[in-house]
C-alpha cells in the first residue's frame, strides 16, 4: 500500500508544473470578428459592383451604328452636286443640277415622272441625294431627287400635273456644266390663302408685279450735327 500511495505521489508532483503554465497562459482568444479594411485607391474601384441606376458609365461601350456600303468614286470620272429648285416672280420653276465635267443628258418619259440621266455622272456626296420637298410651292413639280444609276446620275421628277419640262445645258467655267430643268406655272393654285408662302408664291401675277416694281422707300440717314 505504500508503495502505491508514493507512485501517485510522484506523477502528481511531476503534473504540476505543467498543470500550473497551463493555468497561466490562460483559455485562447477568440478569433475577432471585424470586418476588414476596404482596399483604397485603384484597387477600391476595380472591386466596386457597377451601380443599378440609370445614366453614362464609362465601362458602356457606344452601341455601334450601321454604316451603309461605301460607293468607290473615280476622281477623274464626271461628279453631279448641288440640285435646286427656285420659283420665279412669275409663276414658272426651275431645277438645277451642276457637274464638274460636260456629260451627255438623256431623257425618259412615264406618266407623272420624267427622268434625266446624266451620263456617266457620279455622285460622291449623299446628301446631295436628299428629296426636294417642292408640293409646298405653287408648282406642278411634286417632288424631285438626284439619285444613281448604273448609266449614271439621274434628276427624277415626279409630277402632279400633266406638264413638258423643258431643259436646257448651260457651259461654266473650266469645262464645267449645268443642268436646267424649266416648269410652267401650275393650272391652279396648290398653297392656301392664309398660309405664309416662301417666295411670294400664292400670290397673283399682278401682286407679284406691284411688289418688284414698287420704289423703295429712302432710309433715314441722321446727318452728323456741328462740331462744338
Amino acid at each position: 500500500m505504500d508503495k502505491r500511495l508514493s507512485v501517485v505521489l510522484a506523477v502528481g508532483l511531476a503534473l504540476a508544473p505543467a498543470w500550473a503554465w497551463a493555468q497561466s497562459q490562460g483559455a485562447p482568444e477568440a478569433p475577432s470578428e471585424a470586418p476588414a479594411e476596404a482596399p483604397s485607391g485603384k484597387a477600391a474601384e476595380k472591386e466596386k459592383p457597377p451601380g443599378v441606376t440609370g445614366g453614362y458609365s464609362w465601362s458602356k461601350k457606344p452601341r455601334r451604328h450601321y454604316r451603309g456600303k461605301r460607293r468607290k468614286i473615280d476622281p477623274n470620272a464626271p461628279i453631279a452636286t448641288y440640285p435646286g429648285f427656285m420659283m420665279l416672280p412669275d409663276g414658272t420653276s426651275q431645277l438645277w443640277v451642276y457637274v464638274n465635267k460636260k456629260v451627255p443628258v438623256q431623257v425618259s418619259k412615264a406618266p407623272g415622272r420624267v427622268t434625266f440621266v446624266l451620263t456617266g455622272a457620279q455622285i460622291a456626296v449623299w446628301n446631295n441625294t436628299h428629296v426636294l420637298a417642292t408640293q409646298f410651292f405653287d408648282t406642278p413639280l411634286s417632288r424631285a431627287r438626284l439619285r444613281p444609276d448604273k448609266a449614271g446620275a439621274q434628276l427624277v421628277l415626279e409630277l402632279r400635273e400633266n406638264v413638258t419640262p423643258t431643259h436646257t445645258v448651260i457651259d461654266g467655267p473650266r469645262g464645267t456644266m449645268v443642268l436646267r430643268v424649266s416648269l410652267p406655272r401650275p393650272s391652279h393654285s396648290y398653297v392656301a390663302t392664309d398660309q405664309v408662302a416662301p417666295l411670294g408664291v400664292g400670290q397673283s401675277q399682278s401682286d407679284r408685279a406691284a411688289v418688284h416694281s414698287a420704289p423703295r422707300a429712302p432710309s433715314a440717314v441722321k446727318k452728323p450735327g456741328p462740331k462744338p
